[in-house]
């Protein structure tokens, strides 16, 4: 069952990739400790979001397995069990027909542009209102029954809609949000990163907010026991992944059966 530990997290090596042997660990808790994890897991952010709006389904499961190691060792519980359910899916659990969608099937582009894919989840969140809007248009008919028949017709109107803005020349405006100009609020910003100088590592520089904040967050946690409470997690999810991939296969034979009556 270890081995099912090491695929998973292969790539990611918790005993010596997280180690940073120019760092001595003496500047515990101040600004220069505090500008590193900044930096570092603000550039994992802009890498996901970048994976994201291109599509690229390998890189955002790699990202997975990072955040997997970062929830767990942040004490992040609910998400790291996400992420390794996530993983043992793909890596182990489902077939590679089905493997493959879930790695592709994770965006929609609904533009039809490179570069400007979104989430299926944030895609759900758009269709959701749209939902709501046509169930405001109902009026007095509002019931349970009239706001299925409109949940199972969205598809349809969504369609129908776009095709008649298009015939009449409508031009739909872009979903993305307007933002005010950060221009001033970055040279601020700037203009205090130069004054503080945050990554002069020799400045003890203690931070109250964080006083026990580390560079390296992955330093406190235990490899042993990591992979111990991956096996443990993965007996759990692989149990009702594995009964509804029997079904499939029993449903099969069963219609294979009755083909050959």
């Amino acid at each position: 069952m270890h081995s099912i530990a090491e695929h998973i997290t292969q790539h990611v090596d918790l005993a010596t990739s997280f180690k940073d042997p120019s760092h001595s660990g003496s500047d515990k808790g101040t600004a220069y400790e505090y500008a590193c994890e900044v930096l570092t897991l603000g550039l994992v952010i802009f890498d996901f979001k970048d994976a994201i709006r291109e599509g690229d389904g390998d890189q955002v499961l790699l990202l997975w397995k990072y955040m997997l190691i970062l929830f767990k060792a942040t004490g992040r519980k609910n998400y790291a069990i996400e992420a390794l359910t996530l993983l043992s899916q793909y890596h182990i659990l489902l077939p590679c027909n089905l493997a493959e969608q879930l790695k592709w099937s994770r965006f929609v582009n609904v533009r039809g542009l490179p570069g400007h894919n979104i989430s299926c989840d944030l895609h759900m969140e758009h269709l959701n209102r749209l939902v709501k809007v046509s169930i405001e248009g109902l009026g007095a008919n509002k019931s349970e029954k009239s706001i299925k028949r409109v949940a199972k017709a969205m598809g349809v109107l969504t369609k129908a809609t776009n095709s008649f803005d298009c015939e009449v020349g409508i031009v739909s405006t872009s979903g993305k949000h307007s933002e005010k100009s950060q221009l001033k609020d970055l040279k601020t910003i700037i203009q205090q990163l130069v004054e503080c100088d945050p990554f002069k590592s020799g400045a003890q520089r203690p931070l109250r907010s964080f006083p026990n904040l580390q560079r390296n967050v992955f330093k406190t946690l235990d490899e042993k026991k990591v992979k111990e409470w991956m096996v443990e997690r993965f007996s759990i999810i692989s149990q009702p992944v594995m009964a509804s991939l029997n079904l499939v296969q029993d449903s099969d034979s069963s219609d294979d059966d009755q083909d050959m009556c």
